[in-house]
């Protein structure tokens, strides 16, 4: 399964001179527990949060990696985030 994103752009408090060009896409696929890294993810910030928003699984995607399997402990539907600097994409993910 493809997973899709959104996104939305984490503004700090004050801002003098903002750019906002287009944000780069990931591609993701998952099978059972492993996520596939369709597109390079080097550096972000991967986290899973639970109904509450609590956040029950996170880890920074270290360069090169094509797939990372999460714990076989969580199941069921949470929304998933990959952040890339002020970038937050996320979407629903179900194991």
């Amino acid at each position: 399964m493809v997973l899709s994103f959104k996104y939305v752009l984490m503004i700090p408090q004050r801002i003098m001179n903002l750019f906002i060009g287009i944000p780069l896409k990931f591609l993701l696929s998952l099978d059972n527990h492993t996520l596939f890294f369709l597109t390079p993810c080097d550096g972000c910030t991967l986290r899973l949060l639970d109904d509450n928003a609590n956040v029950v699984y996170s880890t920074v995607i270290a360069s090169g990696t094509t797939s990372l399997v999460l714990p076989s402990t969580l199941s069921g539907e949470y929304e998933i985030q990959i952040i890339q600097g002020n970038i937050c994409f996320y979407g629903t993910i179900y194991l």
